[in-house]
């Protein structure tokens, strides 16, 4: 566990909720599943879809398994736990085995307790979309986003199943982060089901996530934690964004 898993936990929190998404007018949204629509109006349509939901969710939680593949490890490296979101900026990120972690964002402020190595790590990040998005070189708002990444689907989804996108950067100081970026949309909830990022050193990390429960009450505390004594606690700085496209 280190500073690039939390890099990874927080970009996923932002594909997950969805925080920085504008609130849409009033006309009737357009269905992504419609067999009549060309790609780029399917993908118009899944993104409105996924702004609205993102508007309506207040809480969310499911439990995940992150996958990690890389050339360093003879095997994957799997990893499980629990994410938790209440509106507009409070996650947990609860890694239960098989090393125990927590990660807290609430207010600006991520704290990352390394449970079996008494340690811990804390670092602003104001609103994290736009910290993190900052940090890979692209923007906070979905429409740059588009911009700033070269996007596919899916020409004819399966009725029923995820809708299925690909990122790839356009410029890059994006792409010294970032190779790649797949997500799977639920097709009825419209939220990321499926996360997979491609590193460029081809270093894979994979979230996928189940028993999504959205807008249950979650208790304040849950965002809440309270280190023991003895755990040693460092400062870190979010590295700043750098260079050109």
């Amino acid at each position: 566990m280190n500073s690039s898993l939390s890099k990874f936990c927080l970009l996923v929190s932002i594909a997950l909720i969805g925080s920085s998404l504008p609130a849409l007018g009033s006309e009737p949204l357009a269905d992504p599943a419609d067999p009549t629509l060309i790609p780029r109006e399917r993908l118009a349509a899944l993104v409105e879809r996924m702004r609205s939901a993102s508007n309506e969710r207040k809480t969310m939680s499911a439990s995940f398994v992150q996958t990690k593949e890389s050339a360093l490890l003879l095997e994957p490296s799997v990893s499980r736990g629990r994410f938790s979101y209440q509106a507009p900026d409070r996650v947990r990120w609860e890694y239960q085995r098989p090393e125990a972690m927590t990660l807290i964002i609430d207010q600006g402020e991520a704290l990352t307790w390394y449970r079996d190595l008494g340690k811990a790590e804390r670092y602003q990040v104001g609103r994290q979309s736009e910290k993190v998005l900052q940090y890979l070189g692209a923007s906070s708002s979905m429409e740059q986003l588009i911009d700033y990444f070269r996007i596919s689907m899916q020409s004819h989804p399966v009725a029923g199943e995820p809708y299925w996108l690909r990122l790839r950067p356009r410029y890059s100081r994006i792409a010294k982060h970032l190779n790649e970026l797949e997500l799977w949309i639920d097709a009825t909830q419209f939220v990321p089901v499926r996360l997979r990022f491609v590193e460029p050193d081809g270093d894979v990390t994979d979230y996928q996530f189940s028993d999504l429960q959205i807008n249950e009450e979650l208790p304040l505390s849950l965002f809440k934690v309270e280190l023991p004594d003895g755990v040693v606690v460092r400062e870190v700085e979010l590295p700043r964004r750098t260079g050109t496209r």
